[in-house]
């Protein structure tokens, strides 16, 4: 007899410790996933708006409807033709010369789309030289990244610069990670650094300057080595953030997509596009709207949730939940009706589940039809 899933509500009021084995089991479980009963008064237009904002060329795809008053024109001028052929439509309608046409159905909005990838994490290095100064691929996977100026494929978990040689004390060092996997970096200062999929981390092999700057697309965890004479700045979409020692995430996967958070210490955001800055306390984050900059307060769990293996989101939108998703499987998502735009969800789930066991989990929602055909995952209210 199939198990019966259950869901537990998240007591927002109340601090919840992530434990990991008790998160892993809810998660296999049902996703500890539940529909907020306020969700469907939520703003869809608000959150149709910010998804055009995320994607514009969706807004290629929508069509303008007519003005009521040129359309009140148009039968001005056309109002007597109209009238003289009433009649010969009644007589044609009832000799059954017409019959009911086929509405078409309004094709999916997409909400992500899945890329061809090599599905492997890969480290290239770089030294200012002209002939070394660009990342090559490497034609087969190597374990070895003790050779410097080799571009390699990483089967690690844990990449840690301090035991790697270099060639130069320029030399730079770039590790990618696909959609679907993540890598832990310790970097030649001591500094962890956690690479969410779909990421991108350009860093010195080692720090010489009096600033330790490396640059970021995508999303990271920092956990700066404390060094109060050499600041670490992490570069990532005209965003710079500046720490002596401190923990913090970044993330910065497009200019529509900004936010650093900080969980300890003091870091400094700054807008390298108008200079604008703000200084963020423990428990606050920035993010990038409307071109500035706005500090709000963060739960931590959702990022010791995601550096730790899982899914947390606590009141997401919709959207914000079937675009993270869909980044880490590297699967398509497709909405077949905007109104869903207005729900928000509480979801924990491992990420080490299939997708499959997410897509369960979404239904058990019971407002959600959610379905996956191997390649697509499609979201439609239920009936």
């Amino acid at each position: 007899m199939k198990t019966e899933k259950r869901h537990k509500d998240i007591d927002r009021e109340q601090p919840i410790d992530i434990n990991p084995d008790l998160i892993r089991d809810d998660a296999r479980d049902v996703g500890a996933a539940f529909m907020r009963e306020s969700a469907p008064r939520f703003d869809a237009d608000r959150e149709w708006q910010r998804f055009l904002s995320l994607r514009p060329e969706a807004a290629c795809d929508v069509q303008e409807k007519p003005s009521p008053r040129a359309t009140f024109r148009w039968l001005y001028a056309f109002g007597g033709a109209v009238a003289g052929i009433a009649a010969c439509l009644i007589i044609l309608f009832s000799l059954g010369f017409f019959t009911k046409p086929e509405i078409p159905q309004e094709e999916d909005l997409v909400l992500f789309a899945a890329v061809k990838q090599d599905g492997r994490i890969t480290m290239t290095s770089s030294t200012p030289t002209a002939e070394t100064s660009k990342p090559k691929t490497h034609t087969a996977p190597q374990k070895n990244v003790e050779t410097a100026n080799k571009p390699v494929y990483l089967d690690t978990k844990v990449l840690d610069m301090r035991k790697v040689s270099v060639t130069s004390v320029f030399e730079e060092r770039t590790v990618t990670t696909p959609r679907g996997k993540r890598i832990r970096i310790i970097l030649a200062d001591g500094t962890e650094v956690t690479l969410n999929g779909e990421s991108s981390l350009r860093f010195p092999a080692r720090f010489v300057s009096d600033r330790r700057t490396v640059n970021l697309e995508g999303e990271a965890y920092f956990a700066v080595a404390h060094d109060e004479n050499h600041p670490f700045i992490v570069i990532s979409d005209k965003i710079s953030t500046t720490a002596l020692g401190t923990e913090f995430d970044v993330r910065a996967y497009n200019r529509a997509d900004v936010r650093v958070s900080l969980l300890s210490g003091k870091v400094l955001v700054l807008d390298m596009t108008d200079k604008s800055s703000v200084t963020l306390d423990p428990g606050q984050d920035v993010t990038l709207k409307g071109g500035k900059l706005v500090v709000s307060n963060i739960n931590n769990r959702e990022l010791d949730a995601w550096r730790d293996g899982f899914f947390y989101f606590d009141n997401v939108p919709l959207i914000d939940v079937m675009i993270e998703l869909g980044r880490w499987y590297n699967v398509n998502v497709g909405l077949s009706d905007r109104t869903l735009m207005s729900y928000r969800l509480h979801f924990v789930a491992d990420r080490n589940e299939p997708v499959e066991s997410i897509v369960e989990s979404l239904n058990t929602f019971g407002t959600l039809n959610v379905t996956f055909d191997g390649t697509n995952i499609r979201i439609s209210p239920t009936k």
